[in-house]
Formats: structure tokens, C-alpha cells, sequence
């Protein structure tokens, strides 16, 4: 008899040293695994942050340039900053659809984050296409000052609703 008790307590401790180590093998990849998943909604958020900003900031350069706000500056410098605002209009084209994927495949559950999104592509665009008219019609002749008033403030307005959005998203993943 004291045989049996040793072998069922064996046994027992056995099992459940094995139950123990499934579970926490069990957490742990589960662990591992939401990691990963905010680590790539974290770089899908600065990927968006990154090409807007970039968006942003060279459309503001060729408005400037077309409303004279440049005027001071060297042709040289002029020159540099058309091709700088060249460069952030073709990663604008190039990267704008992957983006967007980054956010529906990251933040897709979140549909007032998808939406933020769908706005502020929208308004950037909007402004970079008004920028635009502005530059190519400053070619000719000076553009207004008050060139695109409308479209800047909704395009950094959109911006940083889109922003906020990723962000609280985000937040309530790693809070989850």
C-alpha cells in the first residue's frame, strides 16, 4: 500500500507540474504574441505620422513659395526646397496606399480610426492639390496670400484628429 500512494502521488504531482508549465507556456505565448501586435500597431502609427508630417510640411513649403512668403531666400535655397517638396509629394504618391493598409489591417476594428483616416488622406489631399494650382499659377504670377486658407486648416485639423485616434486605439490595445 505505501507503495501505491508513493506512485499515485507521483502521479499526481506530475500532472500537475504538467498543467502548471502547459498554462504559463500557454500565457506566455499569448503574451508574445500581443507584444508583437502592438509593436507593429506602433509602427503602422508612426508610419502614418510620418508620411503625413512629410505631406504636411512640404505642401506648406510650396504654398509658400507660391504666396511669396519665400521671396527673401537665395534661388539656390528656393530650389532645394522645390525639390524637397518634390521628393515628400512622390513618397505621398508611393507609400499613401500601404499606409492605408497599415491602418485598416492594425486599426480596422476601430471604425471612427478608419474614418479619422479616410478625412485626413482626403484633406491632405485636397491641400496638396490646392498647393499645387497655387505653385503652378505663381509660375506665372504671384498667388494670393490667402492661398488655400480653407484646405490647411482642415488638412492639420484632420491630422491630428487622425493622430489622437491612432494613438487612444493604441492605448486601449496595450491597456487590453
Amino acid at each position: 500500500m505505501p507503495g501505491l500512494v508513493a506512485v499515485l502521488t507521483v502521479a499526481v504531482t506530475t500532472l500537475a507540474s504538467y498543467w502548471v508549465q502547459t498554462r504559463l507556456k500557454s500565457r506566455e505565448y499569448a503574451l508574445a504574441r500581443q507584444e508583437l501586435r502592438l509593436t507593429q500597431m506602433r509602427d503602422a502609427m508612426v508610419s502614418v505620422y510620418e508620411l503625413l508630417n512629410t505631406v504636411l510640411k512640404g505642401t506648406e513649403d510650396r504654398l509658400k513659395i507660391a504666396t511669396g512668403q519665400y521671396a527673401a531666400l537665395s534661388d539656390t535655397v528656393v530650389n532645394r526646397i522645390i525639390d524637397e517638396t518634390n521628393t515628400s509629394d512622390s513618397l505621398w504618391r508611393r507609400e499613401r496606399e500601404t499606409v492605408e493598409a497599415g491602418v485598416y489591417l492594425y486599426f480596422g476594428e476601430s471604425r471612427p480610426t478608419t474614418e479619422k483616416w479616410v478625412n485626413a488622406r482626403t484633406s491632405m489631399q485636397a491641400y496638396a492639390d490646392c498647393a499645387e494650382q497655387a505653385f503652378m499659377a505663381a509660375r506665372r504670377s504671384r498667388a494670393a496670400h490667402d492661398a488655400c486658407n480653407k484646405e490647411r486648416p482642415a488638412a492639420q485639423s484632420a491630422f491630428v484628429e487622425l493622430r489622437d485616434a491612432l494613438i487612444a486605439t493604441y492605448r486601449a490595445k496595450l491597456a487590453s
